[in-house]
């Protein structure tokens, strides 16, 4: 099983129908779907930045806004299954989102429960935690440094500020794709050397 990331900043890109189809009809490769946060949990940083109210609070409801986005996402692509539980995952190829639940951040032990962590970490946390092949981050675009080193990409904002630590203390191979480059089938992740998120 691979696990993919799918950024929150796809949440209106024209390419992301075209990226959920690959997933569903891959039969090469079994698919988990961490969905980011996008648009909801742009909503949550407003929100806290009006009332004021404590980052743990922020994050456990940024967590739940990965959910409304995977809600999404399935009702984008019905063939990806939607699950809250990660134990809940169907076997064989194809692909699932997990969309977290109202009790998710509480099962994420191990992250801190403020803004240093993002779908980036949450997803590499769920990799490690699934026992995944890998986990491969969609993003919106290709990072502005050719260093592979996960540090230079939290540096320059590409991946979120826990990343580098996650990564250093259970690594697992970690990829990114533009989601610029749709392709005509997935590739597998690890031919993409190129691409890859190296720990420090």
């Amino acid at each position: 099983m691979w696990v993919i990331k799918i950024g929150g900043s796809l949440a209106g890109n024209a390419r992301l129908p075209g990226w959920l189809s690959l997933l569903a009809e891959d039969r090469a490769r079994r698919w988990l779907i961490v969905p980011g946060g996008g648009p909801y949990a742009d909503t949550v940083r407003e929100m806290q930045g009006r009332w004021r109210f404590d980052d743990a609070h922020a994050h456990r409801m940024a967590v739940q806004a990965m959910g409304l986005y995977g809600a999404q996402l399935a009702a984008m692509q019905p063939a990806l299954t939607a699950n809250v539980e990660l134990t809940a995952l169907p076997d064989g190829a194809g692909g699932a989102i997990w969309c977290p639940g109202g009790d998710a951040a509480a099962r994420l032990r191990g992250l801190p429960e403020d803004w240093r962590v993002s779908a980036d970490s949450i997803a590499l946390w769920v990799a490690q935690a699934q026992a995944a092949r890998g986990l491969v981050l969609l993003k919106s675009a290709a990072p502005a440094t050719t260093d592979q080193r996960a540090s230079a990409l939290a540096a320059a904002g590409y991946v979120d500020a826990f990343f580098p630590a996650l990564l250093r203390a259970r690594p697992l191979p970690c990829y990114w794709w533009s989601a610029a480059d749709l392709p005509a089938a997935l590739p597998p992740p690890e031919t993409a050397e190129a691409q890859g998120i190296q720990p420090d």
